[in-house]
């Protein structure tokens, strides 16, 4: 399975039927602690944007564009903020 942002464990690979997840930290240059502390972001409330990925776990944009790459962060917007040509 491709790794999932609110489904991969942090460091472990889970078993979901037949299949494995792999963990956050199987994305190229994401350690340990890094997957650690976005298991406990997302756990506080669901990531509304990248920019919000960004922030409050705390990785790099080098990650960010590396997950992008990877297709994990398909369907998220890149800003929560609200344009007033969209109005």
């Amino acid at each position: 399975l491709p790794i999932d942002l609110y489904e991969s464990d942090a460091t472990k690979f889970r078993v979901i039927g037949d299949n494995l997840l792999p963990p956050l930290n199987s994305i190229p240059g994401l350690g340990e602690n890094a997957a650690k502390a976005l298991v406990n972001a997302r756990k506080e409330e669901a990531f509304c944007s990248i920019d919000d990925l960004h922030a409050r776990g705390k990785i790099s944009k080098t990650i960010v564009d590396k997950m992008r790459d990877m297709g994990i962060l398909e369907g998220m917007p890149e800003s929560s903020q609200i344009s007033l040509f969209d109005l």
